[in-house]
């Protein structure tokens, strides 16, 4: 399946271990949120952008025995190990689906929950696709997104390291999908109120990286992205 934008970052195996360790970073903050706003056994769950699915497994799980998690993404050869880790955790009430979150209405279905992170800064239509989402949620329903910041990253460190601020310059003027939306997080809450959605609850997550093996987040994903900035 083929699609008119390019994802900067690397896929599959190439990406496995950032995605670990992010999920290890983020991955406490986000389902500590998703539990407070109402996630719970029996629901019908949507994840976009999924990666290598270990959200997805945890989403599973919190929903089981009769609920089930539909995860999308657009890289199949990450929902191969996506279906590899369910299977690995005899999880079987999610569904990895190779599809473009804006084509998310094909999947015929409403959904109790939706959840998202980072994906949709990567499109130059997120509003449109916000809307889309929304569309395919039951009335009463939970439409959880967590955002980056990719405007203003606030990457700091103590001591300083100057690399550590010369990265952050880097960051802030990086743009490895042209016509990507730079300012996506400030507009989000205003975007959320003009769904209409009825109750919306903020929060931060900002991991503080102390380890070897945590600070290399920052390494990795910085082959593929200069390749697409060279191009």
């Amino acid at each position: 399946m083929s699609y008119d934008y390019r994802y900067p970052l690397a896929t599959g195996e190439a990406d496995r271990l950032r995605l670990e360790i992010l999920y290890r970073l983020y991955g406490p903050g986000s389902q500590y949120f998703m539990s407070r706003q109402g996630l719970q056994s029996g629901m019908n769950v949507l994840e976009i952008g999924c990666g290598m699915g270990d959200m997805a497994c945890w989403l599973a799980r919190q929903v089981a025995p009769t609920g089930k998690v539909t995860a999308i993404d657009v890289a199949e050869d990450s929902l191969q190990i996506a279906r590899e880790k369910a299977s690995q955790q005899n999880i079987t009430n999610v569904q990895f689906l190779n599809l473009d979150v804006r084509q998310v209405e094909s999947l015929g279905q409403q959904f109790d929950f939706a959840y998202g992170r980072w994906v949709l800064v990567f499109l130059s239509d997120p509003y449109r696709v916000l809307k889309k989402i929304y569309n395919v949620i039951k009335p009463g329903g939970v439409f959880t997104y967590e955002s980056i910041n990719v405007r203003d990253p606030a990457f700091f460190s103590h001591p300083v390291v100057p690399v550590v601020a010369q990265y952050a310059d880097v960051m802030k003027t990086l743009n490895p999908n042209p016509g990507r939306e730079s300012a996506f997080s400030y507009r989000l809450y205003g975007e959320f109120k003009s769904l209409g959605l009825e109750k919306i609850q903020l929060d931060t997550n900002q991991p503080i990286l102390i380890n070897a093996e945590e600070k290399s987040v920052l390494r990795l994903p910085m082959k593929k992205l200069s390749e697409e900035i060279l191009k």
